[in-house]
């Protein structure tokens, strides 16, 4: 799966849970966690991954603090992640 995506401009990719979710009873839900994602881009050389499909319950300080938590460049990749929501505009 990761070859359809491999040197991907820009990769969305649904990012429900974070790994923690994932492993207190979220796993087989169809979701991938935050973490899933990230690491999914990065080892497929995507330049950009915006993260869909937030769990519903979670309210804009949350994404927020994921932001905080694994938002922008990684330094060792180089891939830029941003929370995707309502009025974001992605330039290239």
């Amino acid at each position: 799966m990761r070859s359809f995506f491999r040197e991907a401009d820009l990769l969305i990719h649904d990012g429900q849970y974070t790994d923690q979710e994932y492993r207190s009873g979220r796993s087989g839900w169809g979701h991938s966690s935050v973490e899933q994602a990230i690491a999914a881009a990065e080892s497929s050389g995507c330049r950009r991954l915006a993260l869909v499909h937030h769990d519903p319950l979670r309210t804009d300080a949350d994404l927020d603090d994921l932001t905080r938590q694994h938002g922008g460049v990684r330094s060792k990749s180089g891939l830029h992640v941003c929370f995707a929501r309502e009025g974001l505009a992605i330039a290239f």
